[in-house]
This record gives C-alpha cells, sequence and structure tokens, in this order.
C-alpha cells in the first residue's frame, strides 16, 4: 500500500507550487489523489480501498503534510470550503420532455441531476457541459442554451435545461466509482410529499431534484400545448372524410393544429 501512496503523493502532492499550499487548495489535491487511488490504484495494484479521511490521515502520517492540521479538522476544513464552490449541471429532458435523465450515487439509492463544482476560470456552461460528459457520456454542447436554466441556493446550483435527448442513446459514465446508475425517471414518477406512497422509486432519496420541478414544469408548458390540450381540439372538429378534397381540407387542418401544439414559444 505504501508504494500506491507514494505514487499518489509524488504525483498530485510534492510539486505543487506555492500559490497552492494553502490547506483548502492542498485538500483540492488531496481530494483528486484520493480519487486516482481508488479508480486506478485499488485494481491495478491490489491496494484495499480507503473512504476519504482514511487515506488523508495516511498521507499526512506518511509525508508530514499540514502537520499543524489534524485531519478531522482538515476534512471539515475542505467540506466548508466546497460547499462555497458553486455547482453547475444539466436537466436533461426527453424529446417528450416527460422523463428527465438521472443519476444514482455508487450504492444506487439516490438520484440526482448530473452536476459538479466548477474549476477555477471555468464559465458556467463549460462547467455543465464537461460534467454531464463525464457523468453520462453525452455531449450537450450543441443543445444547451445560455438562457435556458434553472438556479436554487441564491444561485449556488444553476442547471441547464437540455430537451430533445434521445432515449435510445447508451449513456456511459466515464466516472469510476462515483456513478452508479443513469436512468430515465418519469416526471411524474418522482415522489412528492403528496404522493411519496403511490411511486415505485418511494424507497430512493432524490437530492435537491424536488427543489427544480415546480419551475421545470413551468418551463415545460411554457414550450407548447399538453397533450389534454390536443385532444380537446381533436373533439371540437369533425375528421370524417367525405371526399379526396375534404381529406386535403381536413389533413391541412390537424397538420396546422397539431404545429400550433408543438410550437416552441
Amino acid at each position: 500500500m505504501q508504494e500506491a501512496l507514494e505514487q499518489v503523493y509524488y504525483r498530485f502532492l510534492f510539486f505543487l507550487p506555492e500559490e497552492e499550499r494553502e490547506p483548502e487548495r492542498v485538500m483540492v489535491n488531496m481530494e483528486q489523489a484520493h480519487w486516482f487511488y481508488e479508480d486506478e490504484l485499488v485494481r491495478d495494484m491490489s491496494v484495499p480501498s480507503m473512504k476519504f479521511p482514511v487515506f488523508v490521515r495516511e498521507i499526512q502520517n506518511l509525508y508530514n503534510v499540514l502537520p499543524d492540521w489534524n485531519t478531522k479538522d482538515l476534512i471539515e476544513l475542505y467540506e466548508s470550503y466546497k460547499s462555497h464552490i458553486p455547482v453547475r449541471g444539466a436537466i436533461i429532458l426527453n424529446t417528450n420532455m416527460d422523463k428527465v435523465l438521472l443519476v444514482t450515487n455508487f450504492n444506487g439509492r439516490a438520484y440526482s441531476f448530473p452536476k459538479g463544482k466548477i474549476n477555477e476560470d471555468e464559465t458556467d456552461e463549460a462547467c455543465a457541459i464537461r460534467e454531464v460528459l463525464e457523468e453520462v457520456g453525452f455531449d450537450i454542447s450543441p443543445m444547451i442554451s445560455s438562457g435556458d436554466y434553472l438556479e436554487i441556493e441564491d444561485g449556488h446550483m444553476r442547471l441547464y435545461i437540455v430537451s430533445g435527448a434521445s432515449e435510445d442513446y447508451e449513456y456511459l459514465t466515464r466516472t469510476k466509482g462515483e456513478i452508479g446508475k443513469i436512468e430515465w425517471v418519469k416526471l411524474d414518477d418522482i415522489p412528492s410529499q403528496k404522493y411519496k406512497n403511490a411511486s415505485i422509486y418511494r424507497n430512493f432519496r432524490f437530492n435537491k431534484v424536488h427543489k427544480f420541478l415546480y419551475e421545470l414544469r413551468k418551463w415545460i408548458k411554457s414550450k407548447g400545448v399538453k397533450n389534454d390540450e390536443i385532444e380537446e381540439e381533436f373533439k371540437k372538429k369533425d375528421y370524417k372524410i367525405s371526399s379526396l378534397k375534404d381529406f386535403k381540407f381536413k389533413k391541412l387542418r390537424l397538420e396546422g393544429i397539431l404545429e400550433n401544439a408543438f410550437k416552441v414559444k
């Protein structure tokens, strides 16, 4: 195990420039070192997996990293630091806009939108594109619109709305040990306070998904007429065909109704 820890120490921590040696920045690199250890070395070098605090303590003890800090205080400092870093990601909808693409954590018990923390000097959209590509293997760059997003927590978390994604695409995560499942979930199946016992997902957590649903439904509604409104149009009209001329006329009328129903407003 010491050989594996030595490899990550010299790769991620030993050569840090002076401006990166503040405790918070050291911990950023420490987490990257831990990800590399878990993703690559646990398998390749047959070393034991470690939780992040245990990993930090081992590195501190072996290489005298941040000797004036104990591990517990370092972890608390880093968690506080991370909580102030903006989060960007995407709400990915299918073509009918009745399903949303969600990811689970590695144990598969909690659903969330694909998202992650913004890097230094990274734009909001670039972060969202990168995080989605890493987590679900899908490039949203041709589909993202700078004005279509929802925010919570005073802008700390911003998710861009991307509609029209194919359910047939093979979504594959590029991360290791982070994403459990990638799944299309019907918006109406996401449990709420009112209907939590009726949902097939009632035994799962939905991390901050609920906070976006109300505004997301408003956004979807603003993009077109609901299906029941289309059905109402059909009830008002007589579509019995009496002649070829009548057929052509009613075909044009029907096309006009459907075009209006799905027109982006």
